[in-house]
């Protein structure tokens, strides 16, 4: 989606505060001033080892949590829709960072069905992840949350305009030197995510229906041609793809079909 002259001029405005950035007492205001630009009613950036689950974080507002949940947090974080798409990001060493949207990882009843969802994070809707940063199975990311509806693609790409001035600034700061931050380690007994052996990524989680749309975007279909084979509306061709690219970080209808060369892990939303 194309950001319109406004949307760049507000980029534009919130990457010069981002340049007054120098250590972690400044980044409350970096994530609130974020929040309002995107449209969010919360932030946290998280420094997250992906195959221990051990979190250090950030939040925005600093008194936003519930301290009764945290516990319950330490046992479910690791099962957060998110964590296995960016899992495969630190698999891939994917050098294209985008946004990932909880909304286009599961579908909102599915969501409000989890533990996470009931025990600890009630009122959140959707959540926009931006991954700053990899090294090894540790990554930088900033989430951004929201009590009330879905992002849309735009706010999703004001997010994505954002990446390198947030990257660049976050990065001058070190993590967990305040008293701001919070430590979360995961609860005895949970098991931290597996690891991609011998070099292999993670077997992508694909829906039986995005996988018969792939197969015929092998053979060369359009998406037109695509909801015709299987009695579907162009639109909903275009959303399954959408869907797929953004979460598994592929660029394009090439990168998409690959994915089919590896065998599923389960079931994934329709």
């Amino acid at each position: 989606m194309a950001l319109t002259a406004a949307d760049l001029g507000a980029v534009l405005d919130y990457a010069r505060s981002t340049l007054h950035v120098q250590d972690d007492a400044q980044l409350p205001t970096l994530l609130a001033g974020l929040s309002r630009l995107v449209g969010s009613d919360a932030a946290t950036l998280t420094h997250l080892h992906l195959r221990t689950q051990d979190e250090i974080a950030l939040p925005w507002p600093l008194n936003r949590l519930d301290p009764a949940v945290l516990p319950a947090y330490a046992e479910l974080g690791h099962t957060h829709p998110l964590r296995a798409p960016l899992l495969a990001l630190a698999a891939d060493r994917a050098p294209r960072l985008a946004p990932l949207r909880l909304s286009d990882v599961l579908p909102t009843r599915r969501w409000q069905e989890t533990r996470l969802h009931r025990e600890v994070m009630p009122t959140t809707t959707d959540q926009l992840c931006l991954p700053l940063s990899f090294r090894g199975w540790t990554t930088r990311a900033i989430t951004l949350s929201r009590s009330e509806g879905r992002f849309t693609d735009r706010e999703r790409d004001i997010l994505a305009a954002c990446a390198e001035h947030l990257r660049v600034a976050v990065g001058r700061t070190r993590p967990g030197s305040g008293h701001r931050w919070m430590r979360f380690t995961p609860a005895v007994g949970t098991a931290p995510a597996p690891a991609p052996g011998n070099g292999s990524r993670p077997a992508p989680v694909l829906s039986a229906r995005e996988r018969e749309v792939l197969a015929l975007v092998a053979e060369g279909d359009t998406d037109a041609q695509i909801a015709r084979r299987l009695g579907l509306r162009p639109a909903t061709v275009s959303k399954h793809l959408h869907r797929i690219y953004t979460r598994h970080n592929v660029r394009n209808r090439a990168e998409a079909v690959r994915l089919l060369d590896r065998r599923p892990t389960g079931r994934g939303p329709a």
